[in-house]
C-alpha cells in the first residue's frame, strides 16, 4: 500500500522536513520518511501532499510525528492497492480524511 500525507504546523502552515515513523504494528517494522523539502517535490495535484511512501504491507500502524517538544501518534490500518491518506495539523494532531473525503481525493472507496 501507499500513505501519503499532508503535514502542516497549527496555523496550516506546510512543515518542511519533518520526520515521519511509521510503525508496522502486524510486522513490528519501522519506516522513516521526511516531509518534502521546498521546491523539490512537486505535490500531486490531487492529493496536495507533502510526504508520500509506498510498498508498505497493509495492515494495521502507528504514524508518529514529534512537533514542539511533543510526540504525537495516531493509530490506522493501511489498505493494499490504493493511497491511504493522513493529515497532521500541529497541536490539533492527526486526522483521516473520511473515506467520501479520500474518494473525492481520487482514492477508490474502502472495501
Amino acid at each position: 500500500g501507499v500513505l501519503a500525507g499532508r503535514v502542516t504546523s497549527t496555523w496550516g502552515e506546510l512543515l518542511d522536513e519533518q520526520l515521519i515513523i511509521i510503525h508496522s504494528l502486524q510486522e513490528d517494522r519501522q519506516w522513516r520518511v521526511w516531509t518534502y523539502k521546498p521546491e523539490t517535490i512537486r505535490p500531486d495535484d490531487i492529493y496536495n501532499e507533502n510526504f508520500v511512501i509506498s510498498d508498505l504491507p497493509a495492515g494495521p500502524y502507528e504514524v508518529q510525528i514529534n512537533y514542539l517538544g511533543r510526540t504525537y501518534r495516531m493509530q490506522m490500518f493501511l489498505y493494499p492497492g490504493r493511497t491511504n491518506m493522513i493529515e497532521f495539523r500541529g497541536r490539533n494532531g492527526f486526522r483521516v480524511p473520511e473515506p467520501s473525503q479520500q474518494a473525492d481525493l481520487g482514492a477508490p472507496p474502502l472495501p
